[in-house]
C-alpha cells in the first residue's frame, strides 16, 4: 500500500492529499482565454473554454494514462488519476464515459502555487515513480504570453530499479466542437450535438499533434 502524508505549508504552497484532494481546481489557460482546471487528484475538470461559465462541466473519455512493461514481466496499464474518492453518489449512478472503472493509481500529492502546480503520485504495483508539473505561460506585464490559450503538462516517469522498463504515455480527449458547455454530455460523443467532428494530424511550424475541427 503506497501512502503519502500532508507537508506543512511551505514557500512553494501547501501540500494536500487524500480526501482533501476533492476540493481542488487549479486553473489552466491564459488570461482572458478560458480555462481548464486540474483537478487534485490528476483529472481534468470544469472545461471553461465555452464562452461562458462552466464548473463542474467534464469532457467525457479525457485523461492522461500509462502503459509500462517491466523487463520479463506482465505490461501494466493506469489511468494517471488518484483513485476515485468517496461518496460515490450521482442520480444515474458513475457516469460509463467518465471510465470509472479503470484502474487509476492508490495515492497522489498535490502542491500548487499559480501558476505551477505539480502532482506526486503513489502506487505499490508500479514499477515507476510519476510526478505531473502543469502549468501556463504567465509573465507580468507581457500579455502576449500570459493570454496564450495553451495548457502545459509535462510528465517525468523515473526508474528507481535495476531492470529496464518500457513506458508509453498516452492522453486521450474527447473533440468537443459543437458542445455549448450547457448540455450534461450523459451520451459521450454520441451526443447529438457532435456530428462531422473531426480529429487529423497535423504537423507544420515545429508543432506536431491532433487538429480538432468539424
Amino acid at each position: 500500500m503506497a501512502t503519502i502524508r500532508n507537508a506543512p505549508p511551505t514557500a512553494h504552497g501547501r501540500t494536500y492529499t487524500a480526501s482533501s484532494l476533492k476540493e481542488v481546481a487549479f486553473p489552466l489557460g491564459g488570461i482572458g482565454t478560458g480555462t481548464v482546471s486540474l483537478g487534485g487528484r490528476g483529472q481534468l475538470r470544469d472545461w471553461e473554454i465555452f464562452n461562458r461559465p462552466a464548473k463542474g462541466k467534464n469532457l467525457p473519455c479525457t485523461f492522461f494514462a500509462l502503459w509500462c512493461r517491466p523487463e520479463g514481466e506482465a505490461p501494466i496499464a493506469r489511468i494517471l488519476e488518484r483513485r476515485l474518492l468517496p461518496p460515490f453518489v450521482a442520480d444515474r449512478g458513475l457516469s460509463p464515459w467518465a471510465v470509472s472503472g479503470l484502474p487509476r493509481l492508490e495515492e497522489a500529492r498535490f502542491r500548487g502555487t499559480y501558476p505551477v502546480a505539480e502532482i506526486a503520485f503513489a502506487d505499490g504495483t508500479l514499477p515507476l515513480e510519476v510526478e505531473l508539473e502543469a502549468f501556463t505561460p504567465f509573465t507580468p506585464f507581457d500579455d502576449r504570453t500570459s493570454g496564450m490559450p495553451v495548457a502545459i503538462f509535462l510528465w517525468r516517469l523515473r526508474n528507481p530499479g535495476p531492470r529496464a522498463i518500457e513506458a508509453t504515455l498516452v492522453y486521450s480527449q474527447l473533440n468537443p466542437i459543437g458542445y455549448d458547455g450547457v448540455e450534461e454530455l450523459r451520451r459521450g460523443r454520441r451526443h447529438p450535438m457532435f456530428g462531422g467532428n473531426l480529429n487529423r494530424w497535423s504537423s507544420e511550424d515545429g508543432m506536431r499533434g491532433i487538429r480538432m475541427s468539424r
